[in-house]
């Protein structure tokens, strides 16, 4: 059975940021899958994200405190490629 999916792009967002979007998303009723495509983002922030249920799609190269930050590439273009190799999977 198909199921829906509401994905979104997020780079330099902190979980405060996000929230309203979260938030919105869980109160309009939708029982699909909530994923984000991520990059430039801490690690603190992303575990509060993920606590919500939503599914992470990082990206980037790992820095020591193993954030994934963005090679330098538009993320409002980058994340073109991420979504679809989600969605291709």
């Amino acid at each position: 059975m198909d199921k829906d999916l509401i994905i979104g792009g997020d780079a330099n967002y902190t979980y405060d940021q996000l929230k309203p979007w979260i938030k919105s998303i869980k109160e309009s009723g939708f029982k699909g899958d909530i994923a984000l495509v991520c990059t430039n983002i801490k690690t603190e922030e992303l575990e509060k994200i993920a606590k919500e249920g939503v599914n992470l799609l990082l990206y980037g190269k790992k820095n020591e405190q193993g954030e994934y930050i963005s090679s330098g590439a538009a993320p409002h273009v980058e994340r073109f490629f991420y979504i679809w190799n989600y969605l291709d999977n």
